[in-house]
């Protein structure tokens, strides 16, 4: 699913709390009262909301475990490289030993 945009987002409460202001407004007609309940669109309006507050919380969890994530494979990389790099330094870039820490040996 496509992300919904801000403007979007905006557009729909706005939408939905002059809903029920026009439901709450008219209440006294019986065809607007069976139809357009102000209780409905006051309720979908806070569902929204709420699920939007949400969705921001978590994405900023998401963030920061993602960044958290990033930041050690970085480390990662780097203690292979040297690891690499001592492993080749000890036995050669061309020793069959080598294949025990799974990098290839260097053809001759």
């Amino acid at each position: 699913m496509a992300k919904i945009s801000t403007k979007n987002y905006d557009k729909q409460v706005t939408e939905l709390e002059n809903m029920a202001d026009g439901a709450k407004k008219h209440v006294s007609n019986p065809k607007v009262k069976a139809t357009i309940p102000e209780d409905e669109f006051r309720g979908r309006k806070k569902t929204i909301e709420d699920l939007r507050e949400t969705y921001n919380l978590l994405q900023a969890d998401a963030d920061k475990a993602y960044d958290s994530f990033a930041d050690e494979f970085k480390v990662n990389r780097k203690a292979i490289s040297k690891a690499t790099r001592l492993a080749k330094g000890i036995f050669g870039r061309s020793k069959p030993q080598l294949k025990d820490f799974g990098i290839k040996p260097e053809k001759k």
